[in-house]
């Protein structure tokens, strides 16, 4: 299986749901980008020989996460891989100043993330924030594989969470598309980098950030 819902904390930046600590999954930037947590978990050809089910013949992940204000469980951003790399070779796609060598390629300052070595790197056209954040409910059971425990049951525990696999992940994905097509809704490319400069950042790069990237 090479689709996967997984799950993260969360926190709202200019309005827009996303990753409470700005860095994994990383989508201030287009493409996205991930790299640590549940990430090393996955096998080392997940984003390198996809195998099905697909998502427009390309390996997934849906992150998930309750809801900053109403404690709903949602879906924010959709990543559809397109290629995995190491994770200095993705570090240099960006210059030193760029947010991201701060809030996310902090592998070599971050004793968390000193064990990451790939990074997966998201297919710009086919991966987005979901906004509003499509809340999940019951109905996300269709999607994920058989377990002893429901979605809402296995993320809702304390201790740190684990991804679970999608037995249809272009369903999932189709039906997404379906939400951010209503009035009010949108598919966006990114959260806008400057949301970041609230975000405490612990691991800094020896270097400046400069906010006005494209």
């Amino acid at each position: 299986m090479a689709a996967y819902l997984a799950y993260h904390r969360t926190a709202m930046h200019g309005g827009v749901v996303g990753d409470m600590y700005g860095n994994d999954p990383f989508v201030w930037a287009v493409p996205f980008v991930w790299s640590h947590c549940n990430a090393r978990n996955r096998p080392k050809w997940f984003g390198v020989t996809p195998r099905p089910p697909f998502v427009h013949g390309r390996d997934a992940v849906f992150f998930a996460g309750h809801h900053p204000e109403t404690g709903e469980l949602v879906c924010d951003s959709v990543l559809v891989l397109q290629q995995r790399l190491d994770i200095a070779a993705a570090e240099a796609l960006w210059p030193e100043t760029h947010p991201i060598r701060h809030y996310h390629f902090d592998q070599d300052r971050n004793a968390g993330h000193a064990s990451s070595t790939f990074t997966r790197v998201a297919d710009p056209d086919l991966s987005f924030v979901v906004h509003p954040a499509m809340p999940l409910g019951e109905g996300i059971e269709a999607f994920v594989t058989e377990a002893k425990t429901t979605i809402a049951s296995y993320f809702g525990q304390p201790r740190i969470k684990n991804a679970r696999r999608l037995n249809n992940p272009q369903g999932l994905y189709d039906l997404i598309l379906e939400w951010v097509a209503r009035e009010g809704h949108q598919r966006l490319p990114r959260i806008p980098l400057r949301t970041l400069a609230k975000v405490q950042l612990e691991h800094p790069a020896p270097h400046p950030i400069e906010w006005d990237f494209p």
